[in-house]
């Protein structure tokens, strides 16, 4: 059941998905009570309720250790930053690596209205140990860090920590890299790479990247930055994100028309 929800969110069939999960949920499949309670944590594929998704979670932590993960990410849009903490702590102590994440972009300052958290040594403290664990967003995380460290002096080792993520598989951090080729900020400006990198993101991800990406050689195309001036591709892309409800596409898209 859960093998065939899979392959259902694949063909975008999520009524089926989720009825095959909610059905393995019930019939106590780890895996199961884990996606269902993140679904209904996230609004994917049914309405979202906090208190289903923390049912669910809580019967599957034992088997599932980012289900406390996620069960933080509940308690801190209730406002409960200490339990955030807490439950991404356990998560760690279940081996569940990626809570570093969570716990590092707190101290980062990159959670909305709890910025007042920002402490950057403990931001590095959980950045390194996913590069211990060879998680490529720590080196993501580390480019952020010396991005607020050099207070919008040009540094070079930015540019590299964005490239070692990308390289990596943290595609997010190839949109960070493009937009320095493209802008030369932090290193030189590199239109190739910068298409290069785009188009990668464009055609191998969903979701944010994807439309940001979308966005981005929609620019490329439309001012001939590493490609001739070509307004029919450059409409194409910033509709694809327009489509989407992204506003720099919509904004861009509306002065070619």
């Amino acid at each position: 059941m859960v093998w065939l929800a899979k392959f259902y969110d694949s063909l975008g069939e999520t009524d089926k998905s989720f009825k095959l999960i909610k059905e393995a949920a019930q019939l106590e499949n780890p895996l199961a009570m884990y996606s269902l309670g993140f679904r209904y944590s996230k609004g994917i594929g049914v309405n979202a309720d906090k208190e289903t998704a923390f049912k669910w979670l809580n019967e599957s932590k034992e088997y599932v250790p980012a289900a406390y993960s996620e069960m933080a990410t509940l308690y801190l849009n209730d406002g409960d930053v200490n339990k955030f903490i807490e439950y991404n702590n356990k998560a760690l102590d279940e081996k569940y690596w990626f809570a570093n994440v969570e716990l590092a972009v707190l101290y980062l300052g990159g959670v909305p209205g709890y910025e007042g958290y920002r402490d950057l040594e403990k931001s590095k403290k959980y950045a390194q140990e996913l590069i211990n664990k060879k998680i490529s967003v720590g080196y993501f995380i580390d480019a952020q860090i010396l991005e607020i460290e050099s207070n919008k002096i040009p540094n070079s080792k930015i540019c590299e920590l964005y490239k070692q993520a990308y390289d990596g598989g943290f595609m997010l951090a190839g949109i960070n890299l493009s937009s320095e080729y493209l802008l030369g900020n932090n290193c030189s400006k590199n239109y190739e790479s910068a298409l290069k990198i785009f188009r990668n993101i464009f055609l191998n991800t969903i979701g944010e990247t994807k439309i940001m990406s979308a966005t981005n050689l929609g620019y490329m195309y439309l001012n001939g930055l590493g490609v001739p001036v070509d307004l029919n591709k450059s409409k194409e892309y910033l509709q694809y994100a327009s489509n989407l409800g992204y506003q720099p596409a919509i904004d861009m898209l509306s002065q070619i028309q």
